[in-house]
């Protein structure tokens, strides 16, 4: 009787500790499609049909409709953007939280309709293939979606 005694504390004891913890998901954020940009004459951006820069350009990186944003305690949305280009399978340069408070906003439908990523190339890097690599992240939820796309530095 006593080991049975001893026996049911345990399992309720363990319930009470491990069966009230939920997990949580951490679903992904989402897009519909990334394409890479130039800024126009009229500071505009205008995609690019093809993904070939000059030395000195800016390349941008754009995400059409980022879905799955959480509002947070303030009613605003919360988000921010990283930037990693990769050469040869290695990161040469890492970019975080481009937008700072600017990504502190109320966003229609939790959607961010366009963000983007720039890289601004110099003379010192070789001419080739490289990629970049977008991660908007949802500073409230966690959420986070990457793009990942090939241009060419000429």
């Amino acid at each position: 009787m006593k080991n049975s005694l001893i026996l049911i504390s345990l399992i309720v004891f363990s319930i009470l500790l491990f069966g009230c913890n939920k997990e949580v998901q951490n679903e992904s954020l989402s897009y519909d499609y990334s394409l890479f940009a130039k800024q126009s004459e009229n500071e505009s951006l205008e995609l690019l049909d093809n993904a070939v820069y000059n030395k000195g350009d800016t390349v941008f990186l754009v995400m059409t409709n980022v879905k799955g944003f959480e509002k947070g305690g303030d009613g605003l949305n919360w988000f921010d953007v990283n930037v990693e280009i990769i050469k040869d399978d290695n990161v040469i340069i890492k970019d975080e939280d481009l937008l700072e408070d600017k990504g502190h906003l109320d966003l229609e439908n939790n959607t961010a309709k366009s963000p983007y990523g720039t890289f601004t190339s110099d003379e010192n890097l070789v001419s080739g293939i490289y990629q970049l690599k977008m991660t908007v992240k949802d500073k409230v939820s966690g959420k986070e979606v990457t793009a990942t796309k090939e241009f060419e530095l000429i």
